[in-house]
């Protein structure tokens, strides 16, 4: 349970940083934004993409 509040509470992060940056023009806000994005879909779908630690063998 708690894994999904911090997951959603990435989302709305996300969400405000990128309202508040588009109104306000603030670079910083939109890179914010955009950093606690991919920590939200790192979250969202762990072991998938380059950041998975598990690691796929070739059959031999």
């Amino acid at each position: 349970m708690k894994h999904r509040l911090v997951t959603a509470a990435l989302l709305l992060a996300a969400l405000a940083c990128y309202g508040i940056g588009l109104d306000s023009g603030a670079t910083a806000l939109l890179a914010l934004g955009g950093i606690f994005e991919l920590a939200f879909w790192a979250r969202a779908f762990p072991g998938f993409g380059v950041l998975s630690r598990t690691q796929r063998r070739s059959p031999q």
